[in-house]
């Protein structure tokens, strides 16, 4: 699956037709039948197209319009579920970013210049995409119209002020004055969304009329009445908020209403807001900001993300006399924040970077000195929060502008999960946000991935647990506690290591089991460096490390694992962490295997490191297939002289031990025996053990081999046996085929020997034929009584050991005062030892303190290179107590 800019001339489309190249497009390319299928609208950009296992249902965003407005669209390739995919009549197209039941507070995002989705689950029943919390939807046309006034102003989030469409807009309102109308009007882009039918919500002293629907646009007049909320005689700033409802997100929105009660000339006292420390503020962002003029007078709009409060400010010399300064609810505040920050404004060349605070005295002959406002942005919710800046003039006529708004939109990343429901339809199942703390509160989310059966989401947090300012941590969102499908929330856990020294993970990448979540983290002062985690949690693993251990010594980011969790491919600007190195000064393609060092290899290079690109590479079931985009031409063929996508395959390199197993001298009175076949992979890529078969008078059992996929430096074993019938010389063959049954692999051979000698007390039958006389028997003879067989055994202990501990190796069953190899693994380290008169020995080991996690073993092999006997043992990670643990119950 990819997308392309390029009209893909072979392609194929039930869906669309075709149309002149210019928007993004995405693709689907068939390996086996060579096939490719147009899968979105080319008159719309499809990007950033994910698609399930077993390839039949493909998601992916498309932006539509000058508005750019959000869809997230589901395509089934097969609605039959037949193996055949992209036949017309049988496939199907679904939107969900506008569902009724859709998220009651998100909708798809906006995501540029990052992979933030969205992803299907390998079994295709769930989606999980980046959605955005906002008082504000893309999907809603939201316009304020003053009295006689003809032109209706946008709105989004900002304020309504019932100020401004009074008669004396810069006096305030007594409780002898008229109600004020302000007439709001909502129009849904593309009919998609919602508009007023649902009603709306109004809070504080503020009314709504009937709605009005003549065309597209619907209206409703909002009513402020200062015979109710004014208090004559009093000064005082009255706050409230519009919201419309509906079943969708799409046709929620909301803006802040306001109104002021005189007298003007009265002070009133400054707002009691939670104060900051400028040792705290200095470490906000500091965002400089204009004024705009609107219909309702002089306004300063910021958007600033829920748990991300920055400092804004603006240099303006048109306030004069005394500032009095108001906020709704703190959200926004007027600020002095100290001498650290308004050095920094000075030495951008403002004249005067003082602050201005409420009370202050701005002089009319003042020449442009006034100083700056300056403004703390901290929105504790998701809403539409606004304050004011007003000046009491001491003139007897008040200057033209006298009044200065500021709003700010409260907004949250988050991330949204959909079921498909009924007939495999989307629009009929549930829709929830995962993005999701152990109190079950929303926390911010973004880049989010999902497991095969949807069960598990990773996403990036700036709300984690342990994050401070300015860090994000990876974590894992446990969405199907009892594994029923019935969606009950379990466990939210870090699986980023801490990030509480100003440490920043991010773009995760999840197992198909959910076992196993690869990242990027970024310490303070240092490079990006990518990771892997496996639960039960361990301490994350770094993988972009060169050959000889060393970390990387630039970025790398953009890690992509394989759905067993065996291989991570990512993106590096370091050109010396494989073997081979790569072009300096470009972002190189890597991958390598989890568990076995030394398996760094480059597959292609990313581009400029100006021009770093946003996409990662994508992996199979186990990590033998990557496809990946590059500028690079990694066939004769390739002459375009542009960035193209290939599929890179890795290949594994099987080899067996012995590859030639002779089981010995037999007699017809012995015992069964039996030889070990050992099966390596010392190749890059995975190895698929398709079969285990033998051929002649032996017997083969596989204990852990067929079906099974080695990755590198992993091995697996088959026991081949022989029992003595019949007396002479005995030639078999063991073949074990690898590869899949699409893409067949190799198959191994070994020769297999066995001879069977006459006993002594077991005569041959003579050849002379028997006589016609009584026959006669040979006189009754107890059997020989043989001594029992043992086969040779290693014994780990303990069986389950950690990286860096020692274990006890037991053997017994072995050839009397013989040497004996031991290796551990398939490449070593190498032990010989000497069994005693009685076949035994006892040797100790230190598991290596890097030693990958996961199931291992240790052969036993004769000086001749006999395979005697395989011991196991499992490594797993040290014990971890919960950050939090305190007691157990």
């Amino acid at each position: 699956m990819f997308q392309s800019l390029s009209r893909i001339g072979d392609a194929s489309s039930p869906l669309f037709e075709e149309a002149p190249a210019g928007f993004w497009r995405v693709y689907g390319y068939d390996r086996l039948s060579k096939t490719t299928t147009l899968l979105s609208d080319p008159r719309q950009d499809a990007t950033d197209p994910h698609v399930s296992a077993d390839g039949s249902r493909v998601v992916y965003r498309l932006r539509i319009g000058i508005m750019r407005r959000q869809e997230i669209v589901v395509v089934d390739r097969a609605v039959d579920r037949a193996e055949n995919l992209d036949k017309p009549g049988n496939m199907a197209i679904e939107k969900l970013g506008s569902r009724a039941n859709d998220l009651r507070r998100g909708y798809p995002a906006l995501c540029e210049g990052t992979d933030c989705g969205p992803r299907i689950s390998g079994d295709g029943s769930s989606i999980v995409f980046p959605a955005l919390e906002s008082p504000v939807s893309p999907e809603l046309s939201v316009v304020a119209q003053l009295p006689g006034e003809t032109f209706a102003e946008p709105l989004e989030g900002e304020l309504i002020d019932f100020n401004a469409a009074s008669p004396s807009p810069l006096n305030g309102m007594t409780p002898a004055d008229a109600p004020v109308h302000v007439q709001l009007g909502v129009t849904t882009w593309g009919g998609s969304g919602g508009d007023l039918t649902d009603g709306l919500e109004v809070e504080g002293p503020f009314s709504a009329g009937e709605e009005e629907c003549p065309g597209r646009t619907c209206w409703t007049s909002l009513t402020f009445d200062p015979s109710r909320s004014c208090t004559a005689g009093v000064p005082e700033v009255l706050w409230g908020r519009v919201t419309t409802l509906s079943q969708s997100p799409a046709g929620r929105t909301s803006a802040t209403l306001t109104a002021f009660c005189g007298p003007r000339a009265e002070a009133q006292p400054a707002p009691d807001c939670p104060k900051a420390t400028p040792e705290e503020l200095d470490k906000l962002e500091l965002v400089p900001q204009e004024v705009g003029n609107t219909q309702m007078g002089r306004q300063l709009t910021t958007s600033a993300t829920v748990g991300q409060p920055f400092v804004a400010y603006t240099y303006d010399n048109s306030l004069r006399g005394t500032v009095q300064f108001s906020t709704s609810d703190c959200g926004v505040q007027l600020i002095d924040p100290g001498t650290q920050i308004t050095d920094r404004v000075a030495d951008t060349g403002v004249p005067n970077a003082r602050p201005i605070m409420h009370g202050d005295v701005l002089d009319e002959s003042t020449d442009n000195s006034n100083g700056v406002l300056y403004f703390l942005v901290q929105p504790k919710a998701v809403g539409t929060f606004a304050a004011s800046v007003r000046t009491m003039s001491t003139q007897t006529s008040p200057s033209a502008t006298q009044q200065l708004r500021i709003t700010s939109r409260g907004t949250r990343p988050v991330i949204g999960v959909a079921r498909d429901g009924e007939g495999g339809a989307f629009g009929a199942g549930p829709s929830v946000v995962a993005s999701i703390d152990n109190s079950q509160d929303t926390i911010a989310g973004t880049e989010p991935d999902i497991s095969a059966d949807g069960r598990y989401v990773s996403f990036t947090s700036s709300d984690g647990p342990g994050t401070v300012a300015s860090s994000t941590a990876v974590l894992l969102h446990d969405s199907d506690r009892r594994n029923d499908h019935t969606w009950e929330t379990g466990a939210t856990r870090t699986v980023s290591g801490s990030v509480e020294d100003g440490a920043s993970a991010s773009a995760s990448s999840l197992s198909a089991d959910g076992a196993t979540v690869a990242f990027s983290k970024r310490e303070p002062e240092g490079v990006s460096q990518v990771y892997a985690a496996t639960i039960p949690l361990g301490t994350p693993k770094m993988l972009s490390t060169s050959a000889s251990g060393d970390s990387s010594q630039a970025d790398s980011t953009l890690p992509a694992v394989s759905a067993d969790g065996t291989t991570v491919a990512f993106v590096s600007a370091d050109p010396a962490l494989a073997a081979k190195s790569a072009p300096a000064g470009t972002f190189n393609i890597y991958t390598r295997d989890v568990a076995a060092e030394n398996t760094v290899q480059h597959l292609a290079g990313a581009g400029s490191a100006l021009l770093r690109q946003t996409k990662g590479p994508h992996l199979d079931q186990h990590g033998r297939i990557i496809v990946l985009a590059t500028p690079d031409p990694l066939i004769p063929a390739d002459t375009n002289g542009v960035g193209d996508v290939y599929a890179v395959i890795r290949e594994a390199d099987a080899v067996v031990t012995p590859q030639i197993l002779d089981l010995g001298e037999f007699t017809l009175m012995s015992a069964p025996r039996s030889g070990i076949v050992q099966v390596g992979n010392r190749g890059l890529g995975p190895l698929t053990i398709r079969s285990a078969s033998v051929a002649g008078p032996f017997a083969a059992t596989s204990v852990d081999c067929a079906g099974s996929v080695l990755a590198t430096d992993e091995t697996c074993h088959v026991t081949v046996s022989f029992t003595p019938t019949n007396a002479g010389q005995f030639d078999g063959t063991l073949s074990i085929k690898t590869g899949t049954t699409t893409e067949p692999g190799k198959t191994l051979t070994v020769s297999l020997k066995a001879a069977v000698a006459v006993s002594p007390s077991h005569p041959e039958t003579p050849t002379t034929p028997p006589t016609t006389s009584s026959p006669s028997f040979p006189p009754t003879t107890s059997a020989p009584i043989l001594p029992p067989v043992t086969l040779p055994q290693l014994k780990i202990l303990p069986s389950v050991t950690r990286p860096g501990s020692m274990v006890k190796v037991n053997a017994t069953g072995f050839p009397a005062r013989q040497p004996v190899t031991l290796t551990w693994g398939a490449g070593g380290p190498v032990q010989v030892v000497t069994t005693d008169e009685q076949g035994r020995f006892t040797t100790y080991a230190q598991i290596p303190p890097r030693a990958a996690t996961g199931a291992r073993s240790v052969t036993a092999a004769s000086a001749d290179g006999l395979l005697l006997a395989v011991g196991e043992f499992l490594v797993q990670p040290a014990s971890l107590q919960p950050p939090d643990f305190s007691s157990r119950s």
